[in-house]
């Protein structure tokens, strides 16, 4: 709850002060989402095995979410509504990867989504603004039916971040060039040994990107991995994981201040 009311307060200055983009004509790409461990796109890796997860009680495995700029590239990006869709092998989603307040088994502090840990192989964006980023995130299991990108089932879980800077300090984007878009870090802690599940096979899938520009610069929704690119990772092997169980369900910057209620 005290994570969404963040959220909540955040969206609702960056509505004050000019942050969240007016609707605009919208386009979409059907390529150009790249998830990686460790780094981002092919300096990356696809998956993170860990043998004994008990043993794991500080430090964090991080993953990278970047995107590859559409053809005309992007004049005023100042915006970004992300979907990690995550699916569990179980019939169930492991007590290790409910997270948030009780009845969950680890606290929000177990996954975090920054926008201001960048990795090293993709373009630091967020930080050519003078003032920074300013965003929040929330995680959901089971997601309602209906849910933005999102799709209900007690297998299922739904990461859901919003990245913003000033409208006043946008700068363009080359097309073809891969940008940095967010940081997720899965914390070990002690819960590590009491909430079983660390070993269950998952799949998580950059399931879509709204990036919001200023007009009349267009929107863009893009979904997919770019050419030579992955849109997806896997933690512990991924085996009977499922990614394809995530469609793709287009969504608008309209929809951005229900999602976090």
């Amino acid at each position: 709850m005290k994570l969404r009311l963040l959220v909540l307060a955040v969206l609702s200055v960056l509505a004050v002060v000019g942050l969240v983009p007016t609707p605009a004509a919208a386009q979409t790409a059907a390529n150009g989402l790249n998830l990686s461990w460790d780094d981002c796109g092919s300096a990356g890796v696809v998956d993170k095995t860990v043998a004994n997860c008990a043993a794991l009680t500080s430090g964090s495995n991080t993953y990278y979410g970047s995107f590859v700029v559409p053809a005309g590239g992007l004049g005023s990006l100042n915006s970004a509504e992300i979907y990690i869709g995550i699916v569990s092998s179980s019939a169930s989603m492991p007590a290790w990867w409910t997270i948030g307040i009780a009845p969950n088994c680890r606290p929000g502090s177990s996954m975090t989504m920054a926008y201001n840990t960048a990795c090293g192989s993709a373009t630091d964006y967020w930080s050519l603004a003078p003032s920074g980023p300013s965003g929040g995130a929330n995680y959901i299991v089971d997601p309602p039916a209906g849910s933005a990108n999102a799709v209900p089932g007690p297998n299922h879980a739904i990461h859901r971040g919003v990245c913003a800077i000033s409208a006043l300090e946008t700068s363009a984007l080359t097309a073809g060039t891969e940008v940095y878009c967010m940081t997720v870090a899965v914390k070990n802690n002690a819960q590590n040994a009491t909430c079983a599940g660390c070993t269950t096979p998952m799949c998580l899938l950059f399931n879509a990107l709204n990036l919001g520009q200023n007009a009349p610069d267009p929107n863009y929704t893009l979904s997919g991995p770019g050419a030579g690119g992955r849109d997806f990772i896997t933690w512990q092997g991924g085996a009977g994981a499922n990614c394809a169980e995530v469609p793709n369900r287009v969504t608008t910057w309209g929809q951005i201040k229900s999602i976090y209620r």
